[in-house]
Order: structure tokens, then C-alpha cells, then sequence
């Protein structure tokens, strides 16, 4: 088991020229949010926007290989920290509908 568990990190192993990218789950978005324009995976990034230190997500590709390869541009942590609670608030609100898809997908 564990050496499948090193083969299914490998898979999915961060981009790194020098092969020191490595599995991490270290944030609650790693693996979890992909790029719109080349469907690779985002990766946190930290940077300063006008004078503060401000953590973003970004597109490894766009990272990595620059604009010409991905011109998705970063997306601070706010953002996706308020879309995601945002859409948790959605779901509570319309539970019952969801409660009644489960159920179903689950009889069926």
C-alpha cells in the first residue's frame, strides 16, 4: 500500500525543472483548482500587490513557462476563500434539494 501511495504522489508530483517539486497538500486548494485555459493544476504563490504581502493561487504552467504557454492570471486566496464559502452558503440553503439528490443517486 505504501508504495502505491508513492506511485499515485509521483503522479501527480508539482512541476519543478530540477525534480525537487513534490506531493504536497499542504493548502486546502493543492490539486484542487485547475486552470481554465491549459487545465493545469494552480499552485499557491505569494507576492506583494501595491505594498502588501498578499498570498494568490496561479496556473503552474503560466508560472513556470510564462504568458505565451497560459495567460490565466493569479487569483488572490480571498477570492477563492469567499467563492467557496459562498457556495457552501448556497448549498445549506437549498439542503433539502440536496439531501433529495443524494438520496436518489444513492437508491439508484
Amino acid at each position: 500500500m505504501v508504495q502505491n501511495e508513492i506511485k499515485r504522489r509521483e503522479a501527480i508530483r508539482g512541476h519543478s525543472n530540477n525534480n525537487f517539486g513534490r506531493f504536497s497538500s499542504k493548502y486546502p486548494y493543492s490539486k484542487k483548482i485547475l486552470c481554465g485555459v491549459c487545465g493545469d493544476y494552480f499552485r499557491r504563490h505569494a507576492q506583494y500587490i501595491k505594498g502588501e504581502y498578499t498570498r494568490t493561487w496561479v496556473c503552474a504552467t503560466h508560472k513556470l513557462e510564462g504568458n505565451e504557454k497560459c495567460n490565466q492570471i493569479y487569483i488572490r486566496e480571498k477570492y477563492i476563500e469567499d467563492a467557496f464559502l459562498e457556495m457552501i452558503r448556497r448549498l445549506v440553503e437549498d439542503f433539502q434539494t440536496v439531501k433529495a439528490t443524494l438520496r436518489e443517486n444513492i437508491i439508484t
